[in-house]
């Protein structure tokens, strides 16, 4: 931005030679004044003139101001008021999903799945509803030690003793639960589990099987301190996990025949970290399934009882694929902030 000042103008007035002398001043009739003696105080003035002996001195100076008033300044620009921000052109669309993207479960192979969120407390459902499609939903057995229970926000079945008869179950002949499996060389299931205790003679967490078998395709205990999995009735892997202390976990059991290494088969994730196999069988490779046309699957217990956990079964689902690292992190992530 920019100014103009005004210019200032004098004009000089010539002023009688009497009356610059040096230590004189002024009256406000413009009439000189001697500071001293010898000067000319009290000469008589004749129509405003300084007259000594019939002579006039001077004639009358009236002070007049001949300078120049300064020019108005000219109105001086507005400075430019700041443009208001302009809306940045949309960005290109992108493929990728925005970072704050809510996670989902993933659908690889899925053929059933259990949120056990019908009711925060209580033993008024009756099923175990599957989300899946083509739903197999589960019938509920009550005892007075199973209920529906909510802790820290998650719902869930929970078992105050092992080894009663309390459970969730369905055959499974004539269902996607047999078609999907039998024959199948992979398989997964995922859990969400808080286990207290379990019986010596194998609390089952998810098991397919008929009668007391011991496990066409199951995530079973037998003690406090391993999670086991089972195929074609057949202890497959072994893995140590202190259930006790471990609280609320999310559990992956994986089964693939069609590996080359034996010890790659099975293994088995707690929250996604991969835990050692000690113990059981390698499945034989490109193994299949067999699930029998008079076998149940059964959350918590077997479909005949007496194998039920001590603790809380949050989820559960059962997958025709194996999952990869990858899924199972997603699908940790999911799990371990809400099961319902």
């Amino acid at each position: 931005m920019f100014y103009s000042q005004g210019v200032r103008r004098w004009s000089i007035v010539p002023l009688v030679a009497g009356l610059a002398l040096a230590g004189c001043s002024f009256d406000q009739s413009g009439l000189a004044f001697s500071d001293a003696g010898g000067g000319i105080a009290d000469a008589p003035v004749a129509d405003g003139a300084v007259v000594i002996d019939g002579q006039v001195i001077d004639a009358p100076v009236t002070a007049v101001d001949t300078s120049v008033p300064d020019p108005p300044l000219p109105d001086a620009p507005l400075p430019d008021a700041p443009l208001p921000d302009a809306p940045l052109p949309d960005a290109p669309l992108s493929d990728a999903p925005p970072p704050d993207a809510a996670l989902t479960l993933v659908d690889t192979g899925l053929i059933v799945r259990y949120f056990i969120n019908e009711a925060s407390s209580g033993q008024t459902p009756t099923t175990l509803t599957d989300s899946a499609p083509n739903p197999v939903d589960l019938d509920i057995t009550y005892t007075d030690q199973m209920q529906f229970t909510a802790s820290g926000g998650h719902r869930g079945l929970t078992w105050t003793s092992a080894g009663a008869d309390a459970r969730a179950d369905a055959a499974v002949n004539g269902t996607k639960i047999r078609t999907g499996l039998n024959n199948s060389k992979t398989a997964t299931i995922e859990v969400v589990i808080d286990v207290k205790a379990v019986t010596g003679l194998s609390s089952r967490i998810v098991h397919i099987g008929a009668g007391t078998e011991a496990g066409e395709c199951s995530l079973t205990s037998t003690d406090d301190g391993h999670l086991t999995i089972r195929g074609n009735n057949f202890d497959v892997g072994t893995f140590p996990v202190d259930l006790p202390a471990s609280g609320r976990i999310v559990v992956h059991a994986v089964v693939d025949t069609s590996l080359n290494t034996a010890g790659d088969r099975t293994k088995l994730y707690v929250d996604g970290v991969e835990i050692a196999n000690t113990g059981g069988i390698d499945p034989i490779h490109n193994d299949n399934f067999s699930i029998g046309s008079d076998s149940s699957l059964a959350i918590g217990n077997r479909a005949v009882g007496g194998r039920s956990i001590a603790g809380t079964i949050y989820y559960a689902a059962v997958y025709s694929a194996a999952l990869t690292p990858a899924e199972i992190a997603n699908n940790v992530a999911v799990l371990s902030a809400s099961d319902d």
